[in-house]
């Protein structure tokens, strides 16, 4: 722990669950370490003792504190951003006259449900 580190921050420990916040989406990670000065290591990647890791000028990720809450809602993103990328990606593929009615059916209902 470093006297600069606040919060939760200064209770990290090894083995601790963080939030990465990225630059496209949150992830859950395990701490690494937390060397004396109070950098924080997350998957290989150090993080400032204010759980900041900056990449460039306009690209950085921050660690954000893992709790119940936070930790349902990234999973719950996560597994969103998932599904809707799988949809998308077999709209590209999908072969409209090879479906029956009923499946017709049942996809213009659930498009018409969410675009009126």
């Amino acid at each position: 722990m470093s006297d600069k580190q606040t919060g939760w921050l200064a209770n990290l420990k090894v083995g601790d669950k963080v939030i990465i916040d990225g630059m496209h989406r949150a992830t859950i990670h395990l701490v690494e370490k937390v060397t004396p000065i109070g950098r924080i290591v997350v998957d290989g990647t150090q993080y400032d003792d204010r759980g900041t890791h900056r990449y460039d000028t306009w690209n950085y990720s921050h660690l954000r504190e893992a709790t119940p809450d936070a930790v349902e809602k990234v999973m719950e993103d996560n597994q969103r951003d998932k599904l809707e990328n799988n949809i998308r990606n077999k709209f590209h593929t999908l072969i409209i006259n090879k479906l029956s009615t009923v499946q017709l059916i049942h996809l213009s209902a659930a498009i018409d449900e969410v675009t009126e």
